[in-house]
């Protein structure tokens, strides 16, 4: 999981500072690769995944090998322990849980009839995660 390689980068960069080895990661949010490509087909997700980005596009593969060059130069000889997040601000934005990203409570295309049974299916998902919510 993320939040697994976020700790274990952490205490590797603890562990082998005193050694002159940084560790540091990163963390792409959706990025222009065959896989991305297969989830961004369906045009109205990639639009709720724009629309949660505050660069207002998918991230390209140099975008994120330049981060991971930054952090191999000299520049950056004072970070370590540290998750570069390279996803045009989705996280500054709000990361938390939101029914219209969650691909478990989308709708099939060929199933909905129009936009508003869905819409109608994502009031109720997001009914019932904030009742799960409150319960907790």
């Amino acid at each position: 999981s993320k939040a697994a390689m976020n700790h274990y980068t952490r205490y590797t960069a603890c562990e082998w500072a005193n050694q002159n080895i940084r560790v540091n990661a990163c963390c792409p949010w959706y990025i222009q690769t065959p896989l991305a490509k297969q989830v961004l087909a369906d045009p109205i997700y990639k639009a709720k995944v724009l629309n949660r980005t505050p660069a207002g596009r998918i991230g390209e593969p140099i975008d994120v090998a330049d981060a991971i060059l930054f952090l191999c130069l000299p520049a950056s000889r004072f970070i370590t322990g540290q998750t570069l997040c390279v996803d045009g601000g989705f996280t500054v934005n709000g990361f938390g849980f939101t029914e219209d990203l969650h691909p478990t409570f989308s709708i099939p295309a060929n199933v909905a009839e129009n936009n508003n049974q869905q819409d109608d299916a994502h009031r109720s998902c997001g009914e019932v995660s904030e009742k799960i919510n409150a319960d907790n």
